[in-house]
């Protein structure tokens, strides 16, 4: 197994890594096991790694589309799924909330 050789990802075909493991599967092989760690943070827009999702001056947090045109947002460790009326109502909290501030707090625009 080619460990280098990088993963399909962002797609409904299998990837190498997956084909190879059914066909030692259906030879009766064993697929070796192993142990991913990710490391979740909240949000942060300033943070200087998230500068590519900045995307507006409030820092509002990122939406993002798959390769089907469906909207979600990362929150808690997972993909939400948002519907059109979800994006317009979280845009409007955030927007809400970051004008509820004392102007002294805001991050300027």
């Amino acid at each position: 197994m080619d460990r280098q050789r990088p993963h399909e990802v962002q797609s409904s075909r299998y990837c190498w890594g997956d084909n190879e493991a059914s066909a030692q599967i259906s030879v009766g092989g064993q697929v070796g096991k192993y142990v991913v760690e990710v490391e979740v943070f909240p949000w942060s827009s300033s943070d200087p790694r998230n500068k590519p999702f900045n995307t507006t001056k409030m820092g509002i947090h990122p939406m993002f589309e798959n390769e089907e045109g469906i909207c979600f947002i990362r929150r808690q460790g997972s993909n939400i799924r948002c519907t059109m009326q979800d994006v317009i109502d979280m845009t409007r909290q955030e927007v809400k909330a970051y004008y509820s501030l004392p102007p002294e707090m805001r991050k300027p625009l």
